[in-house]
């Protein structure tokens, strides 16, 4: 198949969720993968995550992802990570926002979190991610902001959940516009890109690239997107369907 790169999510693909162990037997055969990429036998695998940096990082380093011309995408889009230099650098999009994004951020602070509805995720450097409490999901988080946040901020943010948190970015900004970004830089266009995700907040990513897949576990309406846009949809769930989808593309020879 025609694909330069291997644009994958971490959590629900490469792992499973919070709290849950990683199936390091599966990502041992990623590492494989990414030692044959290295050398040109494959394409490259990044990640395109709705999680921070040092995050990221470690996910890298358990890969031995490092390929120097070929960035992640963190906070949503919100950056691009190239790991073997360890420059991160900033999407055009959000500069410039870092003041209603402040804004944002206190008004969650003095309502939602502190009625224990939900717990600021630490570590990103722009990208709000709010981790349900009290027996909420994140379906139910995202439609609590809704209704708590007033329009005219409303009108500046995109808002979508994972599965386990629900993250707020600029208008403009989601993984679409992050590989966009990536795009720009490697000058691999999108249509040759394979993407793998799981949940909504996938969606942008699966809409864009020329080759999206997901795993079992995907959330339904992943499923008929990927559907919908030709697409491979695994038959098993997380890292194991992350390892079929590179079979099935013909990744691995």
């Amino acid at each position: 198949m025609d694909i330069d790169l291997a644009v994958c999510d971490i959590e629900g693909c490469l792992t499973i969720n919070k709290k849950q162990p990683i199936d390091t037997g599966i990502l041992t055969k990623v590492h494989a993968y990414c030692e044959l990429a290295r050398v040109g036998e494959t394409a490259p695998l990044v990640l395109c995550t709705g999680r921070p940096q040092p995050y990221a990082e470690a996910i890298i380093q358990t890969l031995d992802a490092f390929f120097p011309l070929f960035p992640s995408v963190v906070e949503n889009g919100c950056f691009l990570y190239f790991p073997v230099d360890d420059i991160v650098l900033p999407n055009p999009a959000i500069i410039g926002r870092e003041k209603e994004f402040r804004n944002i951020r206190t008004l969650l602070d003095q309502t939602i979190v502190a009625n224990h509805q939900a717990k600021v995720e630490p570590g990103k450097e722009f990208c709000i991610s709010l981790n349900p409490l009290g027996g909420l999901n994140p379906s139910e988080l995202q439609k609590i902001i809704e209704k708590t946040l007033p329009d005219n901020l409303k009108q500046m943010i995109f808002i979508v959940h994972s599965s386990s948190a629900v993250d707020i970015t600029p208008v403009g900004v989601d993984k679409a516009s992050g590989l966009k970004f990536l795009s720009e830089k490697t000058g691999i266009k999108p249509e040759k890109m394979l993407g793998i995700g799981d949940t909504a907040g996938d969606f942008p990513m699966l809409s864009l690239v020329g080759h999206p897949a997901c795993p079992a576990n995907a959330s339904d309406d992943v499923i008929q997107l990927v559907k919908d846009r030709s697409g491979y949809v695994a038959s098993t769930p997380n890292t194991a369907g992350v390892w079929e989808i590179l079979l099935q593309h013909k990744l691995i020879k």
